[in-house]
């Protein structure tokens, strides 16, 4: 569908070209993980089947990022794309819309019209209270299906687009097209005359209406690009700052530091069957038990909830626990079944469905006779 030779087309993304390099000047400092995030939706625009192990194996071969399977897990949830139906569905509307693209770009201009609407559609069917993000997915599978919007070099200075940037640099992209491929046709009367304009007149009036045109319509962007900008802004420290509290109990249930929360559901546990025992207590333990209690007075009010019960069994496929810490055998197809033990409950920041850390299961083998 895209014919290099075609000159207009290499106009198009020649100035498309342009609007990156222009707009990655005015992106020099973002927050961290952008480049991490942006990568990673490289990949899946090339192959969404790609699991978080997997993904992570290729952002560390194919850029160099030094990052863990529990880093990536966590950008599969902030794009709702955390189980393989899902990615399918999402990478799947993003294709449709990038057809349209495809079409526009050979001079449809009906299919333009439909791209702008798919796109901004796209944005508001996803789910998440950042749908900006969804900017980079789409950004994305467009480069996929068309390998000559983005450059190597493009990409590259693509990395580092913050969710705004990559909003406008697809309207930048819309209004390329558009400009291309608009009709050059123009009234042959300069307003107020009653005849014919001669031609260097109407050029000159043609070529002031066009540039007082498009100087209101970048002052319009500009506008909202900096209101844009301030709220995704306001967006990201929130995030960070939800990124802090879960690094934070996270670490709370890290085996350097012994697995404080799995250790006060035990310890619960133990509480309970020491009463219904009728044990005493002896009193210099009490100060202890007030603080069991309360730590986990704490942790239910801050929302941090088990995922699963310890010590429980579960029958499961190999899709059940692809995001868990599984410790047994292979599973020998998608259909095959086995009983898990639950060794660590996975914990999760409910109010914000943030994974703290994943379940740890253990196969639970039959015994044999």
């Amino acid at each position: 569908m895209f014919n290099e030779k075609d000159m207009k087309k290499q106009a198009i993304i020649e100035e498309f070209h342009r609007c990156v390099a222009e707009k990655s000047k005015r992106c020099r400092k973002t927050f961290a993980g952008i480049k991490l995030e942006n990568a990673m939706l490289q990949l899946l625009a090339e192959d969404y089947k790609l699991s978080p192990a997997a993904c992570c194996k290729c952002l560390v071969d194919k850029f160099g990022f030094e990052c863990d399977v529990e880093a990536v897990v966590q950008l599969y949830r902030n794009y709702y794309i955390n189980n393989a139906p899902r990615r399918a569905e999402v990478f799947a509307d993003a294709a449709t819309t990038v057809i349209y693209l495809q079409k526009a770009l050979a001079g449809d201009i009906n299919a333009l019209k439909l791209y702008q609407s798919g796109y901004r559609s796209f944005l508001e069917s996803k789910r998440g209270q950042r749908r900006g993000i969804y900017s980079h997915l789409l950004l994305a599978v467009a480069a996929a299906s068309i390998p000559q919007l983005l450059g190597e070099k493009e990409r590259g200075l693509a990395l580092g687009f913050n969710d705004t940037f990559c909003k406008y640099l697809l309207y930048d992209l819309h209004d390329v097209i558009e400009k291309a491929y608009s009709s050059q046709k123009r009234e042959s009367r300069v307003p107020g005359q009653g005849k014919a304009a001669p031609a260097a007149l109407q050029a000159d009036y043609e070529n002031l209406k066009l540039r007082l045109s498009q100087t209101e319509k970048a002052l319009e962007q500009s506008n909202m690009l900096l209101g844009d900008l301030q709220e995704e802004f306001d967006e990201r420290l929130a995030s960070v700052r939800l990124q802090e509290l879960t690094e934070f109990f996270a670490k709370l249930n890290s085996e350097k530091y012994g697995c404080i929360l799995d250790q006060l559901l035990e310890l619960r546990v133990g509480m309970a069957k020491l009463r219904d025992s009728g044990c005493q207590i002896p009193l210099e333990l009490n100060g202890l038990l007030i603080l069991v209690k309360k730590l986990i007075q704490f942790m239910r009010d801050n929302h941090i909830d088990p995922q699963l019960q310890p010590g429980s069994l579960h029958k499961v496929k190999a899709a059940d626990i692809e995001f868990w810490q599984y410790e047994g055998s292979p599973f020998a197809g998608a259909a095959e079944e086995k009983q898990i033990r639950v060794i660590s409950p996975g914990w999760i920041y409910s109010e914000k469905q943030v994974q703290i850390s994943r379940p740890k299961v253990k196969e639970e083998k039959e015994n044999v006779d």
